[in-house]
Parts: structure tokens; sequence; C-alpha cells
């Protein structure tokens, strides 16, 4: 099984968040907060590094801002 995962446990604007093997810790437990996903030990939403969503953009650690690049739909 695979997790969303902030790479390296990383914590700064800018981490690649990538699949990796579910270990449990801090740095894969997300919760959503107002339609954005933010990181339990970052505190920092989901994003993109670019201002135009495209698919296949990376998804990265961002400052949790109003930009609709951190907003998700889950369905």
């Amino acid at each position: 099984m695979k997790c969303l995962d902030a790479a390296g446990q990383g914590t700064k604007e800018g981490t690649p968040v990538i699949l990796y093997s579910c270990t449990g810790n801090d740095n894969q437990r997300w919760f959503t907060d107002d339609n954005k996903i933010k990181g339990k030990q970052s505190r920092k939403c989901l994003g993109t590094n670019s201002f135009i969503v495209r698919k296949g953009n990376p998804v990265v650690l961002a400052d949790c801002d109003f930009s609709r690049a951190l907003e998700f739909t889950i369905r």
C-alpha cells in the first residue's frame, strides 16, 4: 500500500509530496480544512508549484493561502 508522503520528512514550502510505502509517520497524515488538504506534521497545504494547474504538475507542500491551486474536491 502507498501513502501520500512529504518527502524526507520535509515541512518547508516546495517539499515534494510523493507516493511512498505507508509508515504511519506524521509526514503521511493529512486532514481537510476548508477544501484544502493539510499535512499534520507541516501544517502546509497540498498544492502545486505553478499558478496554472495542469494534469501532471507535481504536488508539493505550499503555504496555505486563498489560491484555488490549493483546493481539492474529494469524491
